[in-house]
């Protein structure tokens, strides 16, 4: 599980805290057909590896049930294509209070 980094009130951020993103991509680089699971509350920075990843999948925090959730979309029996509730930006500098 991965968490977003912490930052100052003031601070609009969306990276992945300490060095998530370089072990993302470390892993992939270690072995191609690595699976991303992502789960956060809100958006978080991909570029880094979105490219490398054969699959993304985020989640937010969903209670109980989401290992079983987690395990019904891995293998086949239900398709997790939703809908978010927010628009997942490309950059910060889209947001619109930057």
């Amino acid at each position: 599980m991965l968490e977003t980094r912490r930052c100052r009130r003031t601070e609009i951020c969306i990276e992945l805290p300490r060095n998530q993103a370089l072990l993302i991509s470390d892993t992939l680089q270690a072995n191609p057909n690595t699976i991303v699971y992502i789960q956060s509350c809100s958006q978080v920075d991909i570029e880094s590896f979105k490219n490398e990843a054969p699959a993304i999948l985020w989640c937010a925090p969903n209670g109980q049930q989401q290992g079983k959730a987690f395990a019904s979309i891995l293998l086949g029996d239900v398709n997790p294509s939703g809908r978010l509730s927010f628009t997942w930006y490309q950059d910060i500098d889209d947001l619109a209070w930057c």
